[in-house]
């Protein structure tokens, strides 16, 4: 392949569109590591959820034994609703995870933060989805 050639083959890459397919086929990771956080009552900050349960709906959640965040924090998880409603979604060169669960409308203006990675699990999902826009660069030169 001549310079002028691959010059023009750089040219002609739609960055934009490729970052979107790799973020997109990470997506399901993404999800999961976002519920991992909300499992143990993690915001994308990385602080706790807040405000606490109520002390009788932590008495229910307590005899539970997927209550696995500390205890009185928030995890948002009772039957999984919420989180198999979960999707990763790509708008204006971003990724945010929403639920498109029907509680989301009451969930949201009571819990900050509750969507989105903390600094930890985005270095986590970086490094595969550079190396996927790593390839996907690569196929488009070849």
């Amino acid at each position: 392949m001549k310079l002028r050639e691959l010059q023009n083959k750089i040219m002609s890459i739609d960055m934009q569109s490729l970052k979107e397919q790799a973020v997109k086929e990470h997506s399901d990771e993404i999800v999961k590591l976002n519920q991992s956080q909300l499992r143990l009552g993690r915001t994308k900050d990385g602080k706790y959820i807040e405000p606490s349960y109520s002390k009788a709906y932590l008495k229910r959640k307590r005899k539970l034994s997927s209550y696995v965040a500390p205890d009185g924090i928030p995890d948002l998880f009772l039957h999984g609703d919420f989180y198999r409603e979960m999707e990763t979604i790509i708008e204006d060169n971003q990724y945010d995870v929403i639920s498109w669960d029907e509680k989301s409308k009451w969930l949201l203006p009571r819990y900050d933060d509750i969507f989105g990675l903390t600094k930890e699990n985005i270095e986590k999902i970086k490094p595969m989805v550079t190396n996927r826009l790593i390839e996907l660069i690569k196929n488009k030169l070849n």
